[in-house]
């Protein structure tokens, strides 16, 4: 029994991988894929790692409350400076 599918590392790292099973042997293999073929881990040129999508939404949730921040602290600097 072969079945592929997709392990996460953390939140940043997606691997491609195919498991399989020998159910005579009672063995489980998973085998990391890059390029769809096994990984050569001598081999740097094929990456088995690829970056999460998601994860651009983590760092513009961060970006807008740093902006918001600062727009109030602009707002407020504003307003002080001009009552006095």
């Amino acid at each position: 029994l072969t079945t592929r599918g997709i392990a996460q590392q953390g939140v940043s790292l997606l691997y491609d991988v195919r498991t399989d099973v020998d159910i005579n042997g009672k063995l489980v293999t998973a085998t990391i894929l890059g390029n769809n073929k096994p990984v050569d881990p001598v081999d740097p040129e094929t990456p088995a790692a690829r970056v999460n999508p998601q994860l651009k939404a983590l760092s513009e949730g961060h970006l807008a409350s740093a902006m918001m921040l600062t727009r109030g602290g602009d707002t407020l600097a504003y307003n002080t400076v001009h009552t006095i």
